[in-house]
Order: C-alpha cells, then sequence, then structure tokens
C-alpha cells in the first residue's frame, strides 16, 4: 500500500511545473516519502529554470528527508542513479546541506564501483566538484 503511494507521489511530482509546487507537494507528504520521491523532487525543481530564490532553508524538508534515507540501514532501497542525482541536483541547486551531502556521499562510498553507470560516476564528480568549489573562498577557487 505504501508503495503505491509513494508511486502516485512520483507521477504528481513528477507532472508539475513549478518548484512552489513540487515543494508545497513534498511538504504536506514529507513524512511519506521515499528516497525515489526526494530524489524525483530535487532533480525536478534544479531542472526547472526558476527565478525563485531556492535556499537551504525551503528545501530543507526535502534535504533532511533523503538525509535520513541515506542514513538509513540498508539505504532504504538507494541504488547508484539515486547517490548521483542527489548530487548532481545538490550541485545544481548551488546547495550543500551538510548533513544530506556526507550522507549521500558515504552511501555511496559503501557501494561497489562497478555498480556505477558511466553516466551516474560523471554526474557524481560533477556534483561533488561543484559543491567543493561553492564552498572554497573566491581566491582558493580561482587557483
Amino acid at each position: 500500500m505504501a508503495q503505491q503511494r509513494n508511486v502516485e507521489l512520483n507521477k504528481k511530482i513528477s507532472s508539475l511545473e513549478s518548484a512552489a509546487q513540487i515543494l508545497q507537494v513534498t511538504k504536506s507528504n514529507a513524512a511519506e516519502l521515499n528516497i525515489v520521491n526526494c530524489v524525483t523532487a530535487l532533480q525536478r525543481i534544479a531542472k526547472l529554470d526558476t527565478q525563485e530564490s531556492l535556499s537551504e532553508d525551503i528545501l530543507q524538508h526535502l534535504t533532511s528527508r533523503t538525509a535520513e534515507w541515506m542514513s538509513s540501514d540498508g539505504g532504504g532501497g538507494c541504488q547508484t542513479r539515486h547517490i548521483s542525482g542527489v548530487l548532481w541536483a545538490f550541485a545544481k541547486l548551488r546547495i550543500a546541506p551538510v548533513g544530506a551531502v556526507r550522507a549521500t556521499i558515504a552511501r555511496g562510498a559503501g557501494m561497489q564501483p562497478g555498480w556505477f553507470k558511466p553516466q551516474e560516476v560523471s554526474m557524481a564528480v560533477w556534483g561533488v566538484g561543484k559543491i567543493v568549489l561553492a564552498s572554497l573562498p573566491e581566491r582558493e577557487a580561482e587557483a
């Protein structure tokens, strides 16, 4: 029953056309979100060409839930595409929620390298690189 609800939530998230709509749906269903719902929402928001200001505070319910899933025993069904998707979305959104980033990297580090497809590796490395560069002082980033 819960799995069907998550499938319905994912379809709903995928069909929405604005970050505000996605955030409204995810916030009102935060306790029910699984890792797939979290990744779908983060990626969908990141893909939207939005002029909305999206701070870590606004996305906190999503990033916290993502961290919970990444940190859970067994990873809650977390797959390699979820690792790369989360890191890509964080980088694209220019946010670096420390708990979620650490949990995502730790979950990925526990996976066999051969499990990752080349595109997933590329997305994850790009995401981590952007997150790290954004956190450096301006002078260090230019060097």
